[in-house]
C-alpha cells in the first residue's frame, strides 16, 4: 500500500483500498457538514489557483503545492470509481479532470444567470428553448448542465434570423465562440472523471470513504482558520468561499464559519 505521510499519524492517507478494513476515526462535525465539505474544498482550491492575491498570502503562511496534493487526494479517493484490475489514472490527469469539474461548477451560476437575464427579457421564446429543463448546479451536475447549455448555444447559432440575434447578444454578454470553446474543453476533460460509486461494495469501503471525508474536513478546517487570517481582502476571501458579496441573492448558501462551515 502506498501512503502520504503528512506528519500526523491521523492524518496519513491511504492511496489504494486497503485489504482488511482500517479503524473508522471519529468525526467532529456532523455528516451534513462532512458531506458538503467536498465542495467547499473544492471552492477553497479553485479560488486559491485563480486569485493571485489569495495565493500569495496562502503562500506566505507555508501553502504549498504538496498542500494541495493532499486535497486533492482526498477529493480523488473520494470520487474514484474503481474496477478490479484496472490501471489507476496518472495523477496529473486526474487533478486536470477534478480542476474542470471545478471551474465549471465555478462558471455555471454566474453563466446561467447571465442567459437567462439576457434571453428573457430580449428574447423570451429563445429563454424557454435554451433554459428549458437545467440550471445551475453544483458538482458533477454541473458538467452535464454546462454542456447543454453550450450545445443549445450553438443551436441558436444555426437557427433562425431570431435565434442567431439571441445567439449574437449572448456573445456581447461574454459568451461567446472563443468562451464556448474554452468550455467545451473544460467539459471533456471534466468528463474522463471517473463517475461517483453510488455505494460502496462493503463495509470497508464505507468506512474508507468516511476517513477521507474527516481526514478532509480536518485539513479544510486548518487552512481556512489560517486563511481567514492571511487574507485580509474581501474579494479574495469571496473567492475562496469564505465571505459573500454584501448584496448577495437570497437563495444563496452563507459563507461557511469555523465552527459550522
Amino acid at each position: 500500500m502506498a501512503e502520504k505521510k503528512t506528519g500526523k499519524s491521523s492524518r496519513r492517507v491511504a492511496v489504494t483500498p486497503e485489504s482488511t478494513p482500517t479503524p473508522e476515526l471519529e468525526a467532529t462535525v456532523s455528516d451534513e457538514v462532512l458531506n458538503a465539505t467536498p465542495e467547499r474544498v473544492l471552492k477553497f482550491l479553485v479560488g486559491i489557483s485563480s486569485n493571485k492575491k489569495a495565493r500569495a498570502a496562502m503562500q506566505a503562511r507555508g501553502f504549498s503545492q504538496e498542500d494541495a496534493d493532499e486535497a486533492w487526494l482526498h477529493l480523488k479517493v473520494l470520487t474514484a470509481f474503481e474496477v478490479p484490475g484496472e490501471i489507476p489514472r496518472k495523477s496529473i490527469e486526474d487533478r486536470a479532470a477534478a480542476h474542470a469539474v471545478a471551474t465549471l461548477d465555478a462558471w455555471d451560476e454566474g453563466g446561467f444567470r447571465i442567459v437567462e437575464a439576457t434571453l428573457r427579457r430580449h428574447y423570451p421564446a429563445q429563454a424557454a428553448a435554451v433554459l428549458a429543463g437545467i440550471s445551475a448546479s453544483k458538482g458533477p451536475a454541473a458538467v452535464l448542465g454546462v454542456a447543454t447549455l453550450l450545445d443549445r448555444i450553438d443551436a441558436l447559432e444555426a437557427g433562425s434570423p431570431e435565434d442567431q440575434a439571441a445567439a449574437a447578444l449572448l456573445a456581447k454578454r461574454g459568451i461567446d465562440a472563443s468562451e464556448r470553446a474554452r468550455l467545451k474543453k473544460l467539459v471533456v476533460a471534466a468528463q474522463t472523471a471517473a463517475p461517483v460509486a453510488a455505494a460502496g461494495p462493503g463495509e470497508a469501503d464505507r468506512i474508507r470513504r468516511r476517513n477521507h471525508l474527516i481526514q478532509l474536513r480536518a485539513w479544510y478546517e486548518e487552512w481556512t482558520a489560517v486563511a481567514r487570517v492571511a487574507i485580509t481582502q474581501k474579494a479574495a476571501l469571496i473567492a475562496l468561499g469564505l465571505a459573500h458579496r454584501s448584496e448577495a441573492r437570497r437563495d444563496e448558501t452563507p459563507a461557511p464559519s469555523p465552527a459550522d462551515g
